[in-house]
């Protein structure tokens, strides 16, 4: 469900193959959700919001239950997949009101491009709102309604962490906080973790204090907390930041740079008092995002696989083929001519971050040197008229995908037929589509900011040995002023030069190919003193802050520990 719910996913699901923790997601149950899977109903619950007369009233809302089988898809580093038992996750998913009208219209979406969409009679906000405090009473009920065997050596354990993803669900966490003040969380309290995704917009999120007032006693909320109140809106990432044990954000290099002073970004006075006192307490963290190897499968996707464009497995023995771009021919996606001239990829978001500014130079030169380019991604700030018309005045070279069902079907072949990934952004939290293109043996055209800098090898002109997995330019002409428009097209010439050079030498090709993937291997969720390792640590500092003393055995090993972590 975009980024931020692509890193849940994997996150999950990395998390979920230690036996350390017990996952459990909760999220809305959008409607298109239920043409795809067949939940069950888990049980019904109320939480009190106000009317329009201001008088409190019962909202009845169901919560399903989905069995997930994180591994249906086989993931990449697994030596023999039949040796990995099936793992499962617990998604629990909140529905909407079945008994109020207009929460009744809550996560009707047609499809994952209209999530943050609403029926015209409910506010986004009261959607949001909605499913903070329905997932706060579904985590209280998790807390306090367990059940221990009669023979068990301990008692089943409630909730020891709620994760908390975006500043969207902030409230969620002052629902928690009323719960347990009146006796309802019961006398264990879980800890809280907020991940911040995207410092660009995650601190601009508000929320109308006459939208607010529907769900909490707000007189003596907004008395006890005016801080985060401004022009009668209260901004919710402040609040998270402030309310949690700990903070994280998805990027080590970034989370580091905020707090020493050289990053600037937009409205940042809004976050960045609270996230420097979370540092000096020790509770801010980045870890950067890892890759889920089984979301994107350039070795075993089926599709892959039925039209024989799937990369050996022993990628020692990697033999180049171009299966994938032959299929798309066969499908009329793809000219015959492209089988012989390189396809680069832009595929994101189609917003000014991501650099978009780039695109009217940077297709000049592609059609000038005879390359393919495919833009792929979804609408967002940048006019897409515009882009269409890159692809109207220059149809031979350029392709324009908007249609997400399309992508669905048709993106992981795009990625295996691509010979070169485009990623011109201005900002950059985690640079996951790059690592993601690395998988695919594409190397990446960049300005290699932000995360990007984590992982991107640039190309130097003394490079001989294929060290490098990028040609990273400059973000800003410092002497002009402006976007690096000429750096810009140098990296391009020498990638797409060195892309001919290599289609003459097959050997140099398979090696280069190998040190890419290779180079997003490096990048899993599970790797050594990766990201699931540190997540478990930060878990256990949060917990070590609610509770004087933990269970001595709880902590003797990770291997031993067993408690649950909510999404």
């Amino acid at each position: 469900l975009g980024g931020l719910g692509q890193m849940v996913t994997g996150l999950s699901r990395a998390q979920s193959t230690n036996t350390s923790i017990i996952v459990n997601v909760v999220m809305p149950y959008y409607s298109f959700l239920s043409k795809l899977y067949r939940p069950h109903k888990f049980a019904q619950f109320v939480i009190k919001v106000r009317d329009r007369n201001g008088v409190w009233k019962d909202v009845k809302f169901l919560v399903y239950r989905l069995f997930w089988n994180i591994m249906n898809n086989e993931d990449v580093l697994a030596n023999n997949s039949k040796e990995h038992p099936s793992h499962i996750i617990s998604v629990f998913m909140i529905g909407p009101a079945s008994n109020v009208v207009p929460l009744n219209q809550a996560f009707k979406a047609p499809n994952r491009a209209k999530i943050y969409s609403t029926k015209s009679d409910l506010p986004l906000e009261w959607m949001d709102l909605y499913f903070c405090k329905a997932a706060a009473e579904f985590i209280t009920y998790r807390n306090i309604m367990i059940d221990t065997p009669l023979f068990a050596k301990s008692d089943t354990r409630g909730v020891d962490i709620v994760h908390i993803h975006g500043s969207s669900n902030a409230l969620t966490i002052e629902f928690l906080k009323k719960f347990h003040k009146s006796g309802k969380l019961g006398k264990k309290i879980p800890a809280i973790i907020y991940t911040i995704h995207d410092y660009l917009e995650e601190q601009l999120y508000s929320n109308d204090i006459i939208n607010i007032q529907k769900f909490i006693e707000f007189d003596k909320f907004r008395q006890d907390k005016p801080q985060y109140f401004y022009n009668n809106r209260m901004y919710m990432s402040s609040y998270a930041i402030d309310n949690s044990q700990i903070v994280t954000f998805v990027s080590k290099t970034l989370a580091k740079e905020m707090i020493e002073g050289p990053m600037e970004f937009p409205f940042r006075e809004l976050i960045m008092p609270n996230i420097l006192n979370k540092a000096k307490l020790g509770q801010w963290f980045g870890i950067t995002n890892g890759i889920d190897f089984t979301a994107y499968n350039p070795f075993n996707d089926t599709m892959l696989v039925e039209s024989n464009a799937n990369f050996p497995k022993n990628i020692y023995n990697f033999d180049p083929v171009l299966f994938a771009k032959a299929y798309l021919i066969r499908e009329g996606l793809l000219n015959k001519e492209d089988l012989i001239r390189p396809l680069i990829l832009y595929i994101g978001r189609f917003e000014y971050s991501k650099g978009l500014q780039f695109f009217n130079v940077a297709v000049e030169l592609f059609v000038k040197m005879d390359a393919k380019f495919i833009i792929m991604g979804q609408k967002n700030n940048y006019p897409s008229e515009k882009l269409k018309r890159l692809s109207a005045n220059s149809p031979d070279n350029i392709i324009y995908i908007d249609d997400l069902e399309f992508q669905k079907d048709w993106d992981v072949i795009y990625r295996a037929a691509s010979d070169i990934l485009f990623i011109p952004s201005l900002t950059e939290s985690s640079g996951s589509v790059a690592a993601e293109g690395l998988l695919f043996g594409m190397p990446i055209i960049s300005t290699g900011v932000g995360g990007l800098k984590e992982f991107l090898v640039n190309k130097t002109e003394n490079d001989n040995k294929a060290d490098y997995n990028s040609y990273l330019f400059e973000l800003v002409d410092h002497l002009k002023i402006s976007l690096s428009f000429d750096n810009m097209k140098l990296a391009i010439i020498e990638a797409i030069n060195d892309w001919k050079r290599m289609n003459a030498d097959i050997r140099e090709k398979e090696i280069f190919l190998r040190k890419l993937i290779k180079d997003a291997f490096k990048l899993s969720w599970n790797r050594p003193e990766g990201p699931v390792e540190h997540y478990l640590k930060i878990y256990k500092m949060a917990m070590l802050q609610i509770h004087d003393k933990l269970e001595e055995e709880l902590w003797l090993d990770y291997d031993n520990n067993d408690y649950i972590f909510d999404d």
